[in-house]
């Protein structure tokens, strides 16, 4: 599992040590097999949580070997680590001692389960990885405590139990969680990044997972949301939103072989992750576009749950749109730019979940379809159509406007691309790293947190 990281300095009892880079004299030249022999190794003890700007940190034995123009410095026994520069990546020194006015921000990078809270996560990590590029400041130390697809025990005894632990042991000044999963307990003062997730349906662990998360929110320093605005009332701290850079109007040259991969139509409406509370209304409001377009569009739902999704279908073929009702998995965060950009349009019933979804589409160029809130208006401004949220054929004939009215749709897209400007701009990245460094300040008296200060 590759981590992407930004600076790097070893810590063996309370001092940092400067380990200097491997000389091209003391590596042997790769042999047929891919093997070359080890020349320097560590200790155990001397654990690595940070690495230069452009390097990657991966699992690794001990020594240091060449391979493919890589150079790796690791560590030996079974908690090793090692520092692997990409073929691409110019060599330079990045290893010294640490300078204590660097603020140190450690930054749980294991792999969530696919889900729209999973997504949004996916947005706060990539703002967060562009901070220390402008601000050199501020260093990340990404934690991957975890296994890629850990059960539901697991998943919570990272999240409460050992992430905390990691981020104490890597020195760090700020502990950077999503909202789902701030622990209860921590001696690193705990950030919490988005919008919380509804309570789980199923699942005793999930529920506890849930409630623990929501308990350690209200412990967290700070909560941090991508917000239009200030919501009235909004306890947590705004900030300017932003998305990964691939989420562009332009095509990339994979687009089309992504689509194929996942099986999507050449053209089609997507929704994402729709409430479950909210499918019955879709269904209702697609009966209107199905009778004109559906033959040829088809309306792709992405992400329902298993035993949702058959209720759905057993729905939709009530109401005799099931041949062009499309069900699919979530895509991975690196495929949803291609979907979002093989759209017509965006169709949003509203509910709960994440605004970025609807940002994602603005800054794809999707022109979308809505029922109106408060908090997708905010966000979505001149670049919708939108309805009343309790007016099904509303959003119906909305949605069918934006698939046989080029010249609305056309408008809607420039609109909508206008305003996603922004989420490519600085403002960002600079509301998140005077955040940072108002919390991590406190760290020369830091409390436990879950205890009284």
């Amino acid at each position: 599992m590759l981590w992407r990281v930004v600076s790097f300095t070893r810590v063996f009892q309370g001092q940092a040590l400067a380990i200097p880079r491997p000389s091209p004299e003391c590596l042997e030249a790769p042999t047929p097999g891919g093997a070359s022999r080890p020349a320097v190794s560590m200790s155990r003890e001397r654990r690595s949580r940070r690495v230069g700007a452009g390097m990657t940190l991966r699992e690794g034995g001990g020594g240091v070997q060449e391979f493919r123009d890589t150079w790796v410095i690791s560590t030996q026994g079974d908690e090793g680590r090692s520092l692997t520069r990409p073929p691409s990546t110019a060599y330079t020194d990045p290893l010294g001692i640490q300078d204590p006015e660097r603020m140190r921000v450690a930054v749980d990078s294991s792999d969530l389960a696919e889900t729209a809270s999973s997504y949004e996560w996916g947005s706060w990590r990539d703002l967060l990885t562009r901070v220390p590029s402008e601000f050199p400041e501020i260093e990340l130390i990404e934690i991957d405590a975890g296994s890629a697809s850990p059960s539901p025990w697991g998943r919570l005894r990272l999240e409460q139990l050992d992430l905390p632990r990691e981020a104490e042991r890597s020195g760090a000044d700020l502990l950077f969680v999503p909202s789902v999963s701030p622990p209860l307990r921590s001696q690193v003062p705990v950030l919490a990044a988005g919008w919380p997730a509804a309570a789980p349906r199923q699942g005793a662990i999930e529920r506890v997972r849930w409630s623990a998360g929501q308990a350690g929110l209200r412990a967290a320093k700070a909560w941090l949301v991508f917000a239009d605005g200030a919501p009235a009332g909004l306890r947590a701290r705004v900030v300017p939103p932003g998305v990964a850079t691939a989420f562009r109007g332009v095509p990339s040259g994979d687009d089309a072989s992504i689509r194929s991969r996942l099986g999507l139509p050449e053209v089609y409406v997507l929704s994402l992750a729709p409430p479950s509370e909210r499918t019955e209304f879709g269904l209702a409001s697609w009966t209107w576009v199905d009778g004109s377009v559906g033959e040829s569009i088809p309306w792709v739902i992405a992400g329902m749950p298993a035993g949702e999704a058959e209720s759905l279908l057993a729905r939709a073929r009530k109401l005799d749109v099931a041949e062009s009702v499309r069900l699919t998995p979530l895509p991975s965060l690196q495929d949803l730019p291609a979907v979002y950009r093989g759209a017509q349009a965006y169709l949003h019933l509203g509910g709960g979940g994440t605004e970025q979804i609807l940002r994602w589409a603005l800054a794809t160029g999707i022109p979308v379809a809505s029922v109106d809130s408060e908090r997708a208006a905010a966000v979505l401004g001149e670049g919708a159509y939108i309805v009343p949220d309790d007016d099904s054929r509303a959003l119906g004939a909305a949605c069918l406007t934006l698939l046989v009215e080029p010249e609305v749709a056309d408008s809607l897209r420039r609109n909508g691309l206008q305003r996603a400007a922004a989420y490519h701009g600085p403002e960002p990245t600079r509301a998140l790293r005077d955040i940072l460094v108002e919390f991590g300040s406190q760290r020369s008296a830091r409390p436990i947190q879950g205890e009284s200060s």
